[in-house]
């Protein structure tokens, strides 16, 4: 959510942008909190973190949104083909001419409403979800260099049907 500066914007033409890691995390804890990432309560947990020189998951210390626990949100995941890379002698990385699956989130959905953060703030019904699911579901984007779009792959698993979460307010919270 920081760049190498520690900063969580990027300037372009003179004006600071929030990184989209930063957003995507803000907009999770506004959708199960109710508040911005800035207010989020943090505490010291011991966590399960990936070293690659081990290969494996190992128990590491680490900041954690204790707020965001047990919390429930739909998470827009996309499914891709890219590249494997590899550093060159420069130490840039290069396609190998293998490829690998990925999984990213592309979107947050409120459990209940199914509205986005946006659709919260204008007000507006949930309609970007139907949407979403219907250009994403059953999808696999490419994104392998000198190919050309993504053919539909294997089965997206089915999103709950009844999903639910208490929110504690904010833009998310029921209407009386």
């Amino acid at each position: 959510i920081t760049n190498r500066k520690g900063e969580t914007f990027y300037v372009k033409d003179g004006q600071q942008h929030l990184l989209p890691g930063y957003l995507m995390i803000d907009t999770l804890c506004q959708m199960v909190t109710g508040n911005s990432l800035e207010k989020q309560n943090t505490e010291l947990r011991t966590v399960k973190v990936y070293d690659p020189e081990l290969q494996k998951e190992v128990p590491a210390e680490r900041e954690v949104l204790v707020d965001l626990q047990g919390g429930l949100v739909y998470a827009g995941i996309i499914k891709s083909v890219e590249d494997k890379t590899k550093k060159d002698a420069s130490g840039a990385y290069v396609p190998t001419g293998e490829t690998r699956e990925a999984n990213s989130i592309s979107k947050f959905f409120h459990s209940e409403s199914k509205q986005t953060l946006a659709e919260a703030i204008a007000g507006t019904d949930s309609k970007f979800f139907a949407d979403w699911l219907t250009k994403y579901k059953d999808q696999v984007i490419s994104n392998v260099k000198g190919t050309a779009g993504g053919a539909p792959q294997g089965k997206t698993p089915a999103l709950p049907a009844n999903a639910t979460a208490p929110t504690t307010g904010g833009l998310f919270a029921k209407k009386t």
